[in-house]
């Protein structure tokens, strides 16, 4: 599998992996985002395309769940800290 990149269209990444449109959403990316990359996407949403694209990537390797301290690491923007992105701990409840 093609790891994704910030130079990935994001409509054709979503049309791969649709289990990626609800995290796309919950950052306040929506559907009809037309053949723009994620870097383009995230510029102009004032997004990390570094967090989106980990977060995307681990979904898609099927990584359920991410050390607290490796999240925070890939939180790198100011307005990326202050949406909810839950964390899956290890007995298996989420936490926002």
């Amino acid at each position: 599998m093609t790891p994704i990149a910030r130079g990935s269209v994001l409509a054709d990444v979503l049309e791969q992996h649709c289990e990626l449109i609800p995290i796309a959403n919950r950052f306040g990316i929506f559907l009809g985002v037309g053949n723009r990359t994620i870097n383009e996407i995230c510029s102009q949403n004032g997004l990390s395309p570094d967090m989106i694209v980990t977060v995307f990537n681990l979904k898609i390797e099927k990584l359920d769940r991410l050390d607290i301290y490796d999240l925070q690491q890939a939180i790198t923007h100011e307005k990326n800290k202050k949406k909810a992105i839950p964390l899956y701990l290890p007995d298996g409840k989420s936490k926002y």
